[in-house]
């Protein structure tokens, strides 16, 4: 599922981003787009260029190029787990999740992200289901 994410006004003057060609600054800010709540994504060249040029053309190879750019500049770190190939974004702090989802990519060093605390970074503390229901002072007398 594709997410909103912010761009900061230093991105743009950033020393790693400036160090990269204009195509590869969009395909980053991209990637933001559809990497999941902790900046990881599966790399396949041929699913960013639908996802982020759909009505470019240009070849699997020019978007191969901008991601191996993208881990020259140290921008993202790309591993293989089991012959699948990834990348994690990197600086992701700087992005603001609100209700942040558990991955279920590897982290680069092979192991997942505790899955032990279901619902705790999910979703918000369920209620007694009265939040938010509004009653007027006429239904108020008449429950009275």
């Amino acid at each position: 599922m594709a997410r909103i994410r912010t761009i900061k006004p230093d991105y743009w003057t950033s020393n790693q981003v400036m160090d990269c060609s204009p195509l590869t600054r969009l395909l980053f800010i991209g990637i933001w787009n559809f990497c999941d709540d902790k900046g990881r994504m599966t790399v396949t060249p041929k699913k960013l260029k639908a996802l982020i040029f759909p009505s470019d053309v240009m070849a699997l190879g020019d978007i191969r190029r901008m991601i191996d750019e993208l881990s020259d500049t140290n921008l993202v770190t790309l591993y293989t787990i089991e012959d699948v190939e990834y990348l994690q974004v990197n600086g992701w702090y700087h992005q603001k999740i609100d209700r942040p989802n558990i991955s279920r990519l590897p982290n680069p060093d092979g192991t997942l992200d505790d899955h032990s605390t279901k619902g705790s970074e999910q979703s918000p503390p369920e209620g007694k289901g009265r939040e938010g229901k509004v009653v007027s002072k006429d239904h108020q007398r008449e429950e009275s």
